[in-house]
């Protein structure tokens, strides 16, 4: 047996044998140049072939190996050299099938979770006792022809209101330059509070009731608001506890008697606001009344049940919603409703350099005069609710009453006469019970509210279950075959091709 080494400079190789019959043979070195070239090209075709050996022998340890490292069905039958070829083609375009079915349902659900759906859980919470609202009561008047008169210095204000009401019904424009100067001096806040009707006995208020249990006057609190002078109840003021309601249904919450006065009904700087009685709005204690837009009107000679329920809306911040918060400058806390508030108070300063009263919410801001609230409040008012823009995020946590109404004649034939002999020192007639009082009744019908909450309707984890389902739905495998892939990968390519440069 002959072995021929061929000597490489640098290069000690051992060989061992445990037979003494072998002959090794060198083969001498070729020195001619000639010979060197042909060395060259021998060793360039020598490492192409290595290179190729070695990849060929990755490639083959790669695949031999796959079916026992990854966990997917049908890998062992396309790799296998020992099956038939159809079988081979069978499972290999059934496992490309199970691939693509795979990959399209994964991206199906990455592409929705990527939208950031969310949900709504809807919940009735019973709750007793339940916290009640703030209610404002507003007259349909605003002055009391009596008050206006009765002081000089508001004649020119009247005069003013006769030609701005009498005007609104031919679209005329009204001369406001001559009352300009009548009225520059006159403190409108001050004007706005002695000309309004008071809730007190004698005047609007009959008589109330919390719960069976009296009220008086004291448990009004008088505030100014984009409908006039108007009185609020259960306003949690200077750190007082809202009242609560412990049973539901009639009687357990606010009832009012109450007394029109249409006797000192007035002009109004409202155009077209010629009816008579009060409007109600229901609200939260730290929310701005929109007496003006959504109050509720109750007129004499009736008895109103107003019926309540509690709606909590919790909603979710981006990126699943759109709910935020903005830091207000004249109110303390953030509501849809205070929001507005502020922009239309710096929009009407920004034009007119003043606001109407209910504007003040400060109290140091400018307040205009009689004849500029006309001539520019209610023109800057008008163009902010026509045009204006204001961004007013939704209220991450927000609370709404919802009422419902009954109404019913009252009084009563038979009750008025009572009425009559009851005040019979106020000269009152049955018309005029019929023509100015009223009854309101304001309840909870439940004592429970309706939770309306945003979620998540997808979440991270349930994403993850989603993939998993697809893979061994599809291919049979799993979350962790992602990992059983990079790991034989890695395995091979690093730990057993150390193994494939050494040899």
């Amino acid at each position: 047996m002959v072995i021929r080494v061929r000597p490489i400079e640098d290069d000690i190789s051992i060989v061992s044998f445990n037979t003494e019959e072998v002959n090794i043979e060198r083969e001498p070195k070729r020195a001619t140049e000639d010979g060197k070239q042909t060395a060259g090209r021998d060793g360039s075709r020598t490492g192409r072939t290595y290179r190729s050996s070695r990849l060929s022998k990755y490639l083959s340890t790669w695949t031999s190996t796959l079916p026992d490292a990854v966990g997917i069905t049908g890998i062992q039958f396309i790799v296998s050299n020992q099956d038939h070829f159809l079988r081979r083609l069978v499972w290999l375009v059934a496992l490309l099938g199970g691939v693509a079915a795979a990959c399209y349902q994964t991206a199906d659900r990455a592409l929705y979770f990527a939208s950031n759906p969310k949900s709504v859980d809807f919940e009735i919470k019973y709750i007793s006792p339940l916290t009640f609202p703030a209610v404002t009561i507003c007259n349909h008047n605003n002055y009391r022809n009596l008050a206006v008169y009765s002081n000089v210095t508001y004649h020119p204000f009247a005069s003013l209101l006769t030609e701005y009401s009498n005007t609104a019904h031919f679209y005329q424009p009204v001369n406001y330059s001559t009352y300009e100067a009548a009225l520059a001096k006159v403190n409108t806040t001050e004007m706005y509070l002695q000309l309004a009707h008071e809730m007190d006995y004698n005047q609007m208020l009959i008589i109330a009731f919390w719960d069976g249990l009296g009220l008086t006057p004291a448990n009004f609190t008088r505030v100014i608001t984009d409908f006039g002078v108007c009185h609020t109840f259960n306003a949690g003021l200077d750190g007082e506890e809202p009242l609560k309601q412990r049973v539901a249904g009639k009687g357990h919450g606010l009832s009012l008697m109450l007394d029109a006065q249409q006797y000192l009904y007035y002009y109004s700087s409202k155009s077209l606001q010629v009816s008579a009685g009060f409007i109600v709005a229901v609200h939260n204690q730290s929310d701005v009344p929109q007496v003006d837009s959504l109050g509720v009107g109750v007129a004499p000679g009736t008895e109103v049940r107003i019926g309540l329920k509690r709606t909590e809306a919790i909603n979710l911040e981006p990126p699943y919603g759109e709910c935020g918060s903005k830091e207000l400058k004249y109110f303390s806390s953030y509501t849809k409703n205070t929001c507005r508030q502020e922009c239309l108070i710096d929009y009407v300063l920004e034009a007119c350099g003043c606001v109407e009263p209910y504007m003040d919410v400060s109290g140091d801001l400018p307040v205009c005069n009689p004849a500029k609230v006309f001539s520019c409040v209610f023109v800057a008012t008008d163009s902010f609710n026509r045009e204006g823009t204001c961004e007013c995020p939704i209220p991450c946590y927000q609370t709404t009453y919802t009422t419902s109404l009954s109404a019913s004649t009252f009084p009563s034939d038979f009750y008025i006469q009572t009425l009559v002999d009851l005040y019979s020192e106020s000269g009152a007639t049955a018309d005029y019970f019929s023509s100015n009082t009223l009854k309101i009744e304001i309840y909870y019908e439940e004592l429970s509210v309706e939770s309306i909450k945003q979620q998540e309707a997808y979440t991270f984890f349930a994403l993850l279950c989603d993939l998993g389902g697809a893979l061994g739905l599809w291919l049979g495998g799993s979350i962790l075959t992602f990992v059983e892939i990079l790991d034989h990968f890695g395995h091979t390519t690093f730990v057993r091709g150390a193994g494939f440069q050494h040899s």
